[in-house]
């Protein structure tokens, strides 16, 4: 016998604040794609929190098209066994794919939306369909896609613009298909939203670079393998080169709590993003590339190692 309810706690969302206002905001064409990053366990206590509150039933409703029945039952017991029937009989309910269970293709001709730059609040507007349908799924699977929007979320970028996603990995998808390197692709395309939060208020952005030959050697170490690329520094170079940047991050936050960005290459921003970020989570690790223009970049350390 199933038990009344098991749901958790009811005042508090499963989820991050920015994920949860990204789904709210979504259409319901586009909520799937961003239900489809979060894992199933997640995604069956987030289908009851929204199904226990008036204003976000349909949303609940939507979510739970995504859920397996056990997942939902472990969650809410009685209640989630309930949700998952009502979401079945929903109209137009239809399961949303994912890249941890996927069991059904759809395709992405209506299910991305996106916000017209600038345009915060106003309704949003449908991506060109033309520009989803060249992409997928014959030029990338939904899958790939997926990766790519949770390998932005995982430095908290925000997929809000799926337009200009899509649109930038499927240029470039004709190069590589590694979801990671299509992923600094897409920062390129999203820079001003990425950059916008670390200016000042001169709309100046601070920024710790890269000694060129630190650079170099960072990049030189890059090895590519079947599973992709990795950074095959020497330990102790790496440690070196770790303990410049908590040094020069220390320093900026010291003058004053100046919080700036390390700024680097394309060709090495994850790599060094990986390699900072047991150690200095907290520093934003920019390209170039994603810096747009009129914005002034003022230089307040640089890492020698």
């Amino acid at each position: 016998m199933l038990p009344d309810q098991r749901t958790p706690d009811d005042d508090v969302c499963p989820v991050g604040d920015d994920l949860f206002a990204e789904l709210y905001r979504a259409s319901k064409l586009g909520l799937p794609a961003l239900v489809a990053t979060v894992s199933p366990d997640i995604r069956a206590m987030l289908a009851l929190f929204c199904y226990h509150r008036s204003h976000l039933y349909e949303m609940g409703l939507a979510i739970a098209a995504s859920c397996d029945e056990d997942d939902l039952v472990e969650s809410g017991g009685r209640v989630g066994a309930a949700l998952f029937a009502r979401s079945r009989e929903a109209p137009n309910a239809e399961p949303v794919a994912s890249y941890y269970t996927a069991r059904r293709k759809i395709t992405l001709a209506t299910g991305f939306s996106r916000e017209m730059p600038g345009m915060d609040g106003e309704p949003e507007k449908e991506i060109n369909e033309a520009v989803v349908t060249e992409v997928v799924p014959d030029v990338l699977s939904l899958g790939e896609i997926q990766r790519v929007l949770q390998s932005l979320l995982s430095e908290g970028v925000s997929i809000r613009d799926l337009g200009a996603i899509v649109e930038s990995v499927g240029d470039k998808a004709r190069i590589t298909r590694d979801p990671s390197l299509l992923a600094e692709y897409a920062r390129q395309a999203l820079g001003r939203a990425i950059t916008a939060p670390h200016l000042d208020p001169m709309q100046t952005l601070r920024v710790i670079t890269l000694d060129p030959t630190v650079e170099q050697e960072l990049a030189t170490s890059i090895t590519q393998t079947s599973d992709g690329e990795y950074l095959a520094m020497e330990p102790t170079r790496a440690q070196a080169v770790l303990t410049a940047v908590k040094g020069q991050s220390d320093q900026a936050s010291a003058r004053g709590g100046i919080r700036p960005v390390l700024l680097c290459s394309a060709r090495v921003r994850r790599h060094v993003r990986r390699l900072l970020e047991s150690s200095v989570p907290h520093l934003p690790v920019c390209s170039y590339n994603e810096v747009a223009p009129g914005i002034s970049v003022e230089t307040i350390g640089v890492v020698s190692a």
